[in-house]
């Protein structure tokens, strides 16, 4: 049986692949949110302590209040998934966050839109 942690962790990912998320930038650099009644999550990642080349990352719940209620690390993911599922935590944690990021930042209509004048620049004769 699913923790409570991991299915979030899987249902965020989902719902966000299937654009039901609305996820946000926020003030701090490289961090996204997504708001829900009461409470809102946020995913980010940050260099490694142990790994120099490598991320860490993060999912934060926080409440209406402006508190942390939890964070969980995809080492704590990992700890709590095991190491026999695949995909891993680590790769699950680093999909939520690239997706996230990318819906954020608007990164499927920005390349829409430059595709968009590459190819009617194509059309164009000189």
């Amino acid at each position: 049986m699913q923790s409570k942690t991991e299915r979030l962790i899987r249902q965020l990912l989902a719902k966000t692949h299937e654009g039901k998320i609305k996820w946000e930038r926020t003030v701090e650099n490289g961090v996204f949110q997504a708001a829900f009644p009461g409470y809102s999550v946020r995913v980010y990642g940050k260099r490694s302590t142990q790994y120099d080349a490598s991320m860490d990352f993060f999912l934060e719940v926080w409440d209406d209040e402006g508190e942390i209620v939890e964070v969980i690390s995809d080492s704590d993911f990992h700890s709590l998934i095991g190491s026999d599922i695949s995909p891993n935590a680590y790769s699950i944690m680093k999909e939520l966050f690239e997706t996230a990021r990318r819906k954020a930042m608007g990164v499927e209509s920005a390349l829409e839109k430059i595709l968009s004048e590459l190819e009617a620049d194509e059309n164009t004769p000189f």
